[in-house]
């Protein structure tokens, strides 16, 4: 008789303990290995509601920029493009598109995780409602709002917090399961997962990118607004600018917290709109949706902030040396404003490596200034 062959009980251990992990952020980590720009698929989300009569983008009939001051040793745009990895990219001039380029298979209606421009998102809203009185000041402690964090937070502000000098227990490492970011993405408790955040440094003293201070903040924010953050993003922002499609912010679990650190998901006009907001002062056609003093704020205070590339870090977002500001994800996602020549500049990507794209977005500007 043939003897019946068992599994090891190594083998045995192994797929017991993947089952047990089967509800935790570090399996979900295993099976879905690092982020990726079609993220939003497999989370839950919010839905955010659009502009219903939006107006769209004429064509501009300005050439393209020359290539060549670029610095990028590549010979013409659309070869940088593809070879970096780019997903979709848009320039737009005094309100019209000059460039429109997607990859192949994308489009413009392709939709996508912002990542961490969502931060700046929920710092514009900030700046909101603090024009709207919800929230007194920027150096209100969040704990006005979030009482049950640990005592050690209970003087962390919201400005701290926007420009990364919070001090936390928290360590921004992408490439282990065990870390707090991996928690924080895949995790499905992040009202609990706020609860174990402790001051590490004094708050204000130096620098370090966290996103638990994000996280924080839009917790914070929608307690003091009182409204929930699908309706306020709407309300406040999303149709006032003209967005002309809904679009989705990914939750930790079905009604669940929003991540506000990461996961607004959005579409390539979507960017160029936000940014275009910030080009004209805040205003989208007569309306002043963002005051013109929180956008000074933004670009006039030297926080002392500097990011890993050396761009100045200001309440979410980067300064570059020719005047321009810009928000920028994980993968290669940024919205880039140059206010003095009136340019934006979108990029969404499946990679960030390899160039310093502040730099291309500053001589693109400056090139389109001086046609």
């Amino acid at each position: 008789m043939a003897r019946i062959q068992y599994p090891s009980f190594r083998i045995f251990i192994l797929l017991f303990s993947l089952t047990l992990l089967s509800s935790c952020h570090t399996a979900r980590y295993f099976t879905r290995n690092l982020a990726g720009p079609g993220d939003y698929r497999i989370f839950p989300c919010l839905h955010i509601a659009g502009n219903p009569a939006p107006s769209g983008f004429p064509r501009s009939t300005l050439p393209l920029p020359e290539t060549g001051g670029l610095q990028t040793g590549y010979e013409d745009l659309e070869e940088l493009l593809i070879h970096t990895r780019t997903n979709s990219f848009l320039i737009l001039h005094h309100d019209s598109l000059v460039f429109e380029w997607y990859a192949e298979g994308q489009d413009e209606g392709t939709m996508a995780s912002s990542f961490s421009i969502a931060k700046t998102v929920v710092s514009t809203m900030v700046g909101i409602a603090l024009e709207e009185g919800d929230i007194p000041s920027l150096d209100t402690p969040v704990s006005v709002y979030l009482p049950e964090l640990h005592p050690s937070l209970s003087a962390v502000t919201f400005r701290q917090l926007l420009d990364m000098r919070a001090g936390l227990n928290f360590r921004e490492r992408y490439l282990t399961p065990f870390s707090p970011m991996a928690r924080y993405y895949y995790g499905r408790r992040l009202d609990r997962y706020i609860l174990r955040l402790r001051s590490e440094d004094s708050a204000g003293r130096r620098y370090e990118y966290q996103s638990a201070a994000t996280q924080l903040v839009g917790m914070a924010l929608e307690r003091a607004t009182r409204t929930s953050w699908d309706t306020y993003l709407a309300e406040k922002l999303w149709i006032p600018a003209g967005m002309p499609q809904g679009t989705t912010w990914s939750t930790d679990r079905e009604n669940g917290v929003p991540k506000f650190f990461c996961c607004l998901n959005v579409r390539p006009h979507d960017l160029a709109r936000y940014g275009n907001l910030f080009v004209h002062g805040g205003r989208y056609g007569d309306r002043q949706i963002l005051s013109e003093e929180w956008i000074a704020q933004i670009t006039g205070a030297d926080t002392g902030s500097r990011d890993s590339q050396g761009y100045p870090y200001s309440l979410g977002w980067r300064l570059t040396p020719e005047g321009g500001l810009f928000a920028k994800g994980v993968l290669g996602q940024y919205v880039y404003a140059h206010m003095p020549s009136g340019t934006v500049i979108v990029r969404t990507a499946s990679s960030g490596k390899g160039l310093d794209w502040g730099r291309v977005f500053d001589r693109l500007s400056t090139s389109l200034e001086n046609k």
